[in-house]
This record gives structure tokens, C-alpha cells and sequence, in this order.
């Protein structure tokens, strides 16, 4: 299958980043056409299993659920952007998909804004709920919550990852159907049972080897 995968941020470091890597290795390895659609300005960095890789260009401007730094990019929460920032946000990465259609499967990351992205394709799409744009960007913001709510009920699928993120869709969003619950599981060949005594002194000796960070100088070091 054709695969399109949207993802509007980076591909390193925790949550949804490392799901969307994960997606593109395992969906390419599996003999499907996979592109990944991100803001990660070193995918060469990371094993994607031969997916093709494209970088949108979305003028600078990165709407974020929680602020951190991004070199290169104007950075702002996506509560703290105007309606028109979001949507000429949208339309820029909607374009970059279009270019890529016909495909079989339009996957897209975050109900804001993959969503809307995956809803001005005009092709038919999925998305994949994640907590942090329910809990830190949707949740209590009527007007961010209807948009949201808005897309989703043009996507084909929803997923979520746990009863619990369905639970929170509903409570944030409201109830939408067509709602699959797919645990993400993890990857067996980084996560194996080992010897209790030997994987506590290879721990302790990792966590040696972390170069000293005094006063958190640098953000995303151990302390």
C-alpha cells in the first residue's frame, strides 16, 4: 500500500515522535510505500526503514501543545495562535500531502491539527489521538475542541491509544464514532527480559556514563 503518514513536528525524543518513527519502520519493513510528512530537520538520524521523507514548508511557524525550543522556528502554543496562523499552518502541509495523492491510507498524527490537515487533503484519512493535544491544548478551549470535533467527523478512522485516551476524547472533544482502540505496544527488539542482577548493573552503569549536567544547563540531559 501507498501510505502517507503526517507528523508536524520532530522525530526524536518521547510521545508522539518516537510513535510516528516506529509507524514509518514497521509499515516500510513490512514492504508498504511509506512517506512521512514532519518538521525533523535530520531524519537521516533515525532507522525508518526506507521510508521517504518530506519536509513541509510552513513559513516558520511550529503551534506546539508544550514549549520547548526549536531552532529555526517561530514557536507558539497552539491556543496562543490566531485562527488564521493555524489554517494557513494547515493549508501548508495539506498542500505537501495533495502533491503526494492518489495513496491508499492517509495517516494523520493529533486531532489539532491533524485533522484539519488530514481534512484539506480531500482525501480520505485517519488520526490518531494522542494526550497531549486533548489535555493541553483542547481541553477547556470551546472553540479549538468544536474544530476538532469538526474533522474527526470527516476521517474515515480514529485511533486511540487506551481505553483511557478514548475516555478523554469523548470528555474533551465529544463522543465520535468510528473510534478503534490500538494499544501501541512495544518494539521486542529493543525491550527483552534480561537477568534481574545483570540489567540493574547495566543501568546503573548507563546512567554513569551521562555526562555531568550541572544546573540543567542543558534541557535535554539528566539533570
Amino acid at each position: 500500500m501507498k501510505i502517507l503518514l503526517w507528523h508536524g513536528y520532530l522525530l526524536g525524543g518521547t510521545g508522539s515522535n518516537v510513535y510516528t518513527r516506529a509507524l514509518a519502520r514497521e509499515w516500510s519493513n513490512a514492504g508498504h510505500d511509506v512517506t512521512v510528512f514532519s518538521q525533523e530537520p535530520h531524519p537521516e538520524l533515525y532507522d525508518l526503514g526506507g521510508a521517504k521523507v518530506v519536509r513541509p514548508d510552513v513559513g516558520g511557524l511550529l503551534p506546539v501543545f508544550v514549549l520547548d525550543r526549536y531552532e529555526g522556528y517561530e514557536v507558539k502554543l497552539v491556543q496562543d495562535c490566531s485562527r488564521t496562523e493555524l489554517e494557513r499552518w494547515v493549508e501548508a502541509n495539506a498542500a505537501a500531502l495533495r502533491e503526494y495523492l492518489p495513496a491508499d491510507v492517509v495517516f494523520c498524527n493529533h486531532v489539532l491539527l491533524g485533522g484539519p490537515v488530514g481534512a484539506a487533503t480531500g482525501a480520505p484519512f485517519g488520526v490518531k489521538a494522542h494526550g497531549s493535544e486533548l489535555e493541553y491544548a483542547l481541553r477547556g478551549r470551546r472553540e479549538l475542541a468544536a474544530w476538532g470535533r469538526e474533522t474527526l467527523e470527516q476521517a474515515q478512522a480514529i485511533f486511540v491509544g487506551s481505553a483511557h485516551i478514548r475516555n478523554v476524547l469523548e470528555e474533551v472533544v465529544a463522543h465520535v464514532e468510528n473510534v478503534h482502540e490500538v494499544p501501541p505496544g512495544v518494539d521486542v527488539d529493543d525491550w527483552r527480559p534480561r537477568p534481574r542482577v545483570e540489567a540493574l548493573e547495566d543501568l546503573v552503569e548507563e546512567a554513569r556514563r551521562d555526562p555531568p549536567n550541572p544546573g540543567n544547563a542543558s534541557e535535554r540531559l539528566p539533570d
